[in-house]
């Protein structure tokens, strides 16, 4: 993670100690919907158990929708952190709303005591953070509200660190607002279909200053053209001209749902 690899780790194994920081923008400069907050998790799985961990997960897929607001179950192809890793979002009001799900999962004999052991002797990791959305930046895109993703997609996750200070995640989502339209324009004008932004945020609890933009693409070549096809936008140039100074250091990983 969390989203595959610009946060730090948490903690093996449950400890998430080191993600107690958090920090909020106001909504009038963020151009963010408060309605509701995304965590990503993103749990290392033995590279031997692998096929077993997403059997136990796909055979426990109903008792994990009925109890917890997932919106997405992804493991690992390229460009991940780590491989064999397995990345699922939930979706939360706000953090008394998620204290309530995770207390009233905890007290489900079939989640605690049966598949929580069971998945834990698989894993050699966890991480977590929590993203605020920029609702501004995914309005611009009809990105789906919510959080929403889609079943059978690949993901392509784009994860940027930027350096500290108040001002460098307005400045920056105001350069992202402002060309992701036209970059989504330029792929739709060669003909590739089935490209969205499902997501775009930046974190609240976790490594901050953390942005991530999450994509949907029907197959990973169908990514890689629409890439090619931004690098001939003047606005995504200009947006990447300005960004770029700021950033630490930055990742992208392709995902397939599970």
């Amino acid at each position: 993670m969390v989203v595959a690899g610009a946060l730090r780790r948490a903690g093996r194994l449950g400890g998430f100690g080191g993600l107690s920081k958090c920090i909020r923008y106001s909504s009038s400069i963020h151009g963010m919907d408060n309605d509701y907050m995304v965590e990503v998790r993103n749990y290392t799985i033995k590279p031997n158990m692998f096929g077993e961990f997403m059997s136990l997960v796909n055979s426990t897929r109903d008792l994990r929708t009925s109890l917890l607001p997932v919106i997405g179950m992804y493991k690992s192809d390229i460009g991940s952190e780590e491989l064999n890793s397995f990345l699922h979002l939930y979706k939360y009001k706000d953090f008394d709303h998620r204290d309530d799900v995770r207390r009233k999962a905890s007290e489900s004999h079939e989640w605690a005591q049966e598949y929580l052991p069971r998945a834990k002797d698989m894993m050699t990791a966890q991480k977590n953070a929590i993203y605020k959305p920029a609702s501004n930046i995914m309005m611009s895109a009809s990105a789906p509200s919510g959080g929403a993703m889609t079943r059978g997609a690949m993901l392509e996750i784009r994860e940027y660190q930027f350096q500290a200070g108040y001002d460098t995640i307005p400045s920056v989502l105001e350069a992202f607002q402002k060309a992701i339209p036209e970059k989504i324009q330029a792929a739709s004008d060669r003909g590739l279909e089935g490209h969205e932004l499902v997501f775009f945020g930046y974190t609240d609890v976790g490594m901050l200053n953390n942005l991530v933009e999450i994509w949907k693409y029907p197959t990973a070549q169908t990514c890689i053209l629409a890439r090619q096809a931004s690098r001939s936008v003047d606005s995504w140039r200009e947006c990447i001209k300005t960004i770029t100074p700021r950033v630490q250091h930055f990742r992208s990983g392709y995902w397939y749902d599970c």
